[in-house]
């Protein structure tokens, strides 16, 4: 079996882009004034009324036509406090983030509720919060403390707030572990021992699943495990079948169908479509989806799903994929586009990818380089992906 990190590194050129960020619509707010009517000036000499009665000119004429009448309906109603509804428009997410030396980003998530971005690092096996806003990056959860722990994939729950987490331990991955963090606070909450469920079970990446449970891929092993959710999370096997079996590199990416009963997973080398259908639970069926990588260089890393589209980061570029129908027994590349370029050149080394916002970003960890030991050729960043979902 070749591990990830003996394989060939793909070529890696290099240039300048250029990005616009979108500025932010200023507050515009109506003015408000009150004017005020002068009543009318009194006469010296007294007037008679056709009557003959006297007219007090101290009293002001009073006028009974409707149309005349102020509308005062309402005004007693309206406190002289209340405030106006605050219609800024927010603060639009950056197209470029540059994260720290060290950070090597395997994968990126991002939360909605406090638009941040969650990366976990190769080099420090951590988790790192980066502002969605300001850029700002610091430290979310330090990890085991020990050397040689690589932090791989990860998925946001952002109704449940938590943060499910995949470490394993050293370049070989022979042993892996879940993590489930609080999504505010950066507590761990739950850390689970993959060898405990199966023999050197190991991890790689998640797909969500409606009841907050995941599942999980296994990069060595022909395995698809299934972590429950709720206080005290536990992992069963929920897919083992020799056609997940790595060839050169094993599964990595993950996504889980809406109707809950189909898992498409991607094998990093040579690059493929695995489709688990999980009808029947007690027997899972897989195949792979027939579709033609080889025009692409490098490994299929994360996987995500964006409306009715699958997205998939393979090295450079994105590839979209277009199911053939709701079940997803058949695909088809629909398109591919470059994540970073400069001039003619692409640069290379992303492997992450989420949905911020209605775009795609994908994280550059130069995932390659960094398992050869050898220092990477560019800044590691959060890229917005130009021209698809969203992007500019």
């Amino acid at each position: 079996m070749v591990d990830l990190f003996r394989s060939p590194a793909a070529t890696r050129a290099t240039s300048l882009g250029r990005w616009a960020l979108v500025a932010a619509l200023p507050l515009s707010m109506a003015a408000w004034g009150a004017g005020e009517s002068a009543a009318p000036a009194g006469s010296d000499s007294a007037e008679l009324d056709d009557s003959g009665v006297a007219i007090d000119d101290d009293v002001a004429p009073v006028n009974d036509t409707a149309e005349d009448k102020p509308d005062l309906e309402g005004l007693d109603s309206v406190e002289p406090d209340t405030e106006m509804p605050d219609t800024r428009v927010p603060a639009a997410l950056q197209a470029v983030y540059t994260l720290g030396e060290k950070s090597y980003p395997e994968s990126v998530e991002f939360d909605p509720a406090t638009r941040r971005f969650f990366t976990a690092s190769l080099e420090l096996g951590n988790v790192v919060v980066t502002d969605g806003v300001t850029g700002e990056s610091e430290e979310f959860f330090a990890g085991n403390g020990e050397p040689g722990w690589l932090g791989l994939g990860m998925q946001v729950d952002a109704a449940r707030r938590r943060l499910w987490v995949c470490v394993a331990r050293e370049k070989t991955i022979d042993y892996g572990e879940v993590w489930q963090l609080d999504l505010d606070t950066g507590t761990r909450l739950a850390r689970l021992n993959l060898a405990e469920t199966a023999d050197k079970g190991a991890c790689t990446d998640f797909a969500l699943a409606d009841d907050g449970g995941v599942f999980v891929t296994d990069r060595q092993h022909g395995r698809i495990y299934r972590v429950s959710g709720g206080e005290t999370p536990a992992a069963t096997v929920a897919v083992e079948d020799s056609a997940l079996d790595p060839v050169a590199v094993g599964q990595n990416g993950v996504v889980l169908n809406p109707n809950q009963k189909v898992l498409i997973s991607g094998k990093y080398l040579p690059v493929r479509l695995m489709r688990s259908d999980l009808t029947n639970a007690a027997a899972p069926v897989v195949t792979e989806l027939t579709l033609d990588f080889s025009f692409l260089a490098g490994g299929a890393d994360d996987l995500v799903l964006h409306g009715e589209k699958l997205y998939v980061v393979v090295e450079d570029r994105v590839a979209q994929i277009t199911f053939a129908d709701g079940d997803w027994t058949a695909a088809s590349i629909t398109t591919t586009v470059p994540i970073w370029e400069e001039g003619a050149d692409l640069i290379g080394g992303f492997s992450g990818i989420v949905v911020a916002e209605g775009a795609l970003y994908a994280s550059r960890s130069d995932v390659v380089l960094w398992g050869f030991g050898a220092a990477s050729e560019r800044p590691f960043v959060l890229r917005r992906v130009a021209g698809i979902a969203g992007g500019l």
